[in-house]
């Protein structure tokens, strides 16, 4: 009933109407569409024509979700999806712009997004920044915001969509770098941080503003991820930038009411971000927290009513469902990208969760139930070397005492 409905606000589009029925631009007659799941229910619902173009959108959707569930404090799956829909070029209606979200008080948010235009990289960047502030927005709800109100700074979701594909391609995070050492290219803070809103904007390649903001994102997240949460929150609920920083990051600077003395802590921030190593690796307990959320898998059981925890490894019996095998592979890919980044104590752990999914696909039973259980061990193995080398960092600084 849901997708039959959305599927008939699509055509209501495509006929050259919005939502209200007000006509918008002329329209040739509709193809084909289809409601594409980004993740699986529950995350982002995408709503497309038949061909490639939906179906690369869903990928890319369902592994950002991944990716922003810490840094956007977004739960494993909402109860009510982010409905994505992708206009075809010929039919958009909003100028030059290349994405449009809308909010209703109940928490519903819908991200339009323009398709055709530029392919690659430029493309997904610009679906990940409407993507982005969709998720910002129902973050706001979550948190029991006003949605419909809720200003999402521009910077928030640009650097949002930075930092996925810096992570998804290490070679960007050289590129990135570099740009940070270009004269010129480094925005001041305050330019930043007041860069303005996505509400209604169009999306423009402003290379500095684009570095700066993951420059920002990185800085602020790095010096204090607890935070993180709350900065951004203020963020969200019209809280000013300026007193939302020195509220969460005052100890960064000696007097906080002094704009130089920020943009002097943001300065050594960048050029400190200059010399660092392109592809850090995870602190250990990052890298198993990060291994242990790619690995949690959550679905909907409809005969209970209730969510249920798939095994880590799966089930052989049940290998070839479409919906988890769909969703092992995706976490596959960003596993196979995050593995330069992964702790010596976790890589191992981090090798065997891929293979125990290569296996699954490829239905090698034997192979399998090897690598379920070398997973098991390698897991365990870095679970002990992080809590020996804890241990004797504590004890190294307890007798420099």
């Amino acid at each position: 009933m849901v997708a039959a409905t959305l599927l008939a606000s699509w055509a209501s589009a495509a006929r050259g109407q919005d939502d209200s029925g007000a006509a918008t631009s002329p329209a040739e007659k509709p193809s084909a569409v289809r409601l594409l799941s980004g993740g699986g229910g529950g995350r982002f619902e995408i709503v497309a024509e038949e061909g490639g173009e939906g179906v690369r959108l869903a990928e890319l959707a369902g592994q950002a979700w991944l990716a922003w569930r810490e840094p956007l404090g977004l739960p494993e799956r909402l109860q009510t999806s982010i409905l994505v829909r992708l206009i075809p070029e010929a039919r958009w209606s909003w100028g030059e712009t290349f994405s449009r979200v809308s909010a209703e008080p109940g928490g519903v948010v819908t991200v339009w997004l323009r398709g055709g235009g530029e392919r690659g990289l430029a493309g997904e960047r610009r679906w990940l920044v409407g993507l982005a502030e969709g998720a910002w927005r129902r973050k706001a709800f979550l948190s029991g915001l006003p949605v419909d109100a809720v200003p999402v700074p521009r910077w928030l979701s640009l650097a949002a969509a930075e930092s996925f594909l810096t992570a998804q391609r290490p070679a960007l995070l050289d590129a990135w770098q570099a740009e940070l050492r270009r004269p010129g290219n480094i925005l001041k803070l305050r330019e930043v941080l007041l860069g303005g809103s996505a509400d209604g904007e169009a999306f423009v390649s402003d290379e500095a503003f684009a570095v700066s903001s993951l420059a920002v994102w990185r800085w602020l997240r790095e010096v204090d991820q607890r935070a993180w949460p709350r900065f951004t929150l203020g963020l969200l609920k019209g809280e000013s930038a300026g007193a939302a920083l020195a509220r969460e990051y005052g100890r960064l600077v000696p007097r906080v009411a002094e704009a130089r003395e920020w943009e002097l802590a943001w300065r050594v921030a960048v050029a400190r971000e200059e010399t660092a190593r392109t592809t850090p690796v995870m602190a250990p307990a990052e890298a198993r927290r990060r291994l242990e959320q790619l690995a949690r898998i959550v679905a909907f059981d409809a005969r209970t009513g209730r969510e249920q925890v798939l095994p880590v490894a799966g089930e052989w019996t049940t290998r070839r469902e479409v919906w988890p095998a769909r969703e092992r592979e995706t976490r596959a890919r960003i596993l196979t990208a995050e593995l330069p980044r992964i702790h010596p104590f976790y890589y191992n752990a981090a090798v065997s969760l891929g293979t125990v999914w290569q296996a699954l696909a490829r239905d090698k039973e034997r192979a399998w139930r090897e690598a379920a259980a070398n997973w098991e061990a390698d897991l365990a193995t870095g679970m002990d070397l992080e809590r020996s080398s804890s241990a004797l960092l504590d004890a190294a600084e307890a007798s420099a005492k």
